[in-house]
């Protein structure tokens, strides 16, 4: 794979609590004088004024790479839980998330169904779903608002579970 030029997700964070990367160091060497001269900033001050400013971080993902992993058979109002696995361009997995992620769940009649979507941290995420009527369902998944590999998906629901054993009372 070539690196695809298509993918230019950037995110900005400006959450205070995230550590800077930024050495903290009082050497007087790199101190910031009062009168600074143009084009004079080091590397501590151009670091400084970025950990105040926060942090943009960018995303490798390659929807087309990423894979989801379905139930083998899903039912009427039974929870069913698909894993969805964020590749790079290099055909690797990643290994942190926050990656964009929609999901549509439908039904047969366009109606959507109920999903939930957990963020794993470590380029997994986790769709809980939990289908209300019987028969064929759509889900699509898209990180950086393109497919996934497969996306949409056919699904077919059941109306009930057959039951793996029963008590039957025969006394007469």
């Amino acid at each position: 794979l070539t690196e695809p030029r298509e993918n230019a997700f950037l995110r900005y964070e400006d959450d205070p609590h995230v550590a800077s990367d930024a050495p903290a160091r009082s050497d007087p060497s790199t101190a910031t004088s009062n009168n600074p001269q143009p084009g004079s900033a080091g590397f501590v001050d151009i670091a400084r004024c970025l950990a105040a400013f926060g942090r943009i971080t960018v995303s490798t993902t390659y929807p087309p790479l990423c894979t989801a992993n379905l139930p083998g058979e899903m039912h009427v109002h039974l929870p069913a839980k698909v894993l969805v696995q964020a590749y790079d361009y290099h055909g690797e997995r990643q290994t942190t998330g926050k990656d964009p992620i929609s999901v549509h769940f439908k039904d047969s009649n366009g109606r959507e169904a109920s999903s939930l979507l957990v963020d794993n941290g470590d380029g997994s995420y986790e769709i809980t779903l939990c289908p209300v009527s019987a028969g064929p369902h759509t889900l699509a998944v898209n990180i950086l608002s393109r497919p996934i590999r497969g996306s949409p998906y056919v699904i077919n629901v059941r109306g009930r579970q057959k039951p793996q054993w029963s008590i039957v009372d025969e006394c007469a």
